[in-house]
């Protein structure tokens, strides 16, 4: 009887044993899982960002007006306005740049050579011309946030242009493919949104 008691305490030792190494490595795999999935904070976790370095670019060669396409864009009511699908272009800081004709009611026209930062949401002009077939570089160009531009009148284009044409939903920038193809009424195609370590002219 007594050698029988000695093996059963044995046995409900060994699975004391047993029970409690499973319940400290259940613990130890609790203490190393996060609570809730933590979004990497640049700031917060010491990564580096590279700085962001707009890239210089010579103003465009003057639009031909038989190579203006007019775009449908909401807010300019009275006024016309047209791009250059040649002039769309992407560099590799990911601004989108592009001409913009716009005539009034009157016929008077203007012309802008302008790009748009999606990951910021700004805007601005590099060059700007009327009717003598040139373009005039802006000195002071400064980006200034899209939903600072007037909601009527003739530079009301550029909150819809940023939102229909040249940013992406996702709020990254577009190819310049499928800007243009966009500007020609066309369907996008290919990579939805541009890639900063891939230029697109």
């Amino acid at each position: 009887m007594r050698g029988r008691f000695h093996r059963v305490t044995g046995w409900l030792a060994r699975i004391a044993a047993m029970a409690l190494s499973l319940h400290a490595a259940g613990v130890g795999a609790q203490d190393t899982r996060p609570d809730t999935f933590r979004k990497p904070d640049p700031a917060r976790d010491g990564i580096e960002e590279p700085e962001w370095r707009e890239e210089g670019r010579d103003l465009p060669d003057f639009p031909r007006e038989e190579d203006l396409v007019e775009v449908d864009v909401l807010g300019g009511d009275g006024y016309r306005y047209a791009v250059d699908p040649a002039s769309i272009v992407m560099l590799s800081d990911g601004v989108l740049r592009y001409t913009m004709r716009i005539e009034s009611a009157r016929g008077a026209t203007n012309y802008f050579h302008e790009g748009i930062r999606c990951e910021t949401r700004e805007v601005k002009t590099y060059g700007y011309g009327t009717g003598r077939e040139t373009f005039r570089p802006v000195a002071d160009g400064r980006w200034t946030p899209v939903k600072e531009s007037p909601r009527s009148g003739p530079l009301s284009y550029r909150r819809d242009l940023a939102d229909r044409y040249v940013c992406h939903p996702d709020g990254g920038p577009r190819t310049a493919e499928n800007v243009r193809r966009l500007v020609l009424g066309q369907r996008p195609r290919g990579a939805q949104v541009w890639n900063r370590h891939s230029r697109d002219n």
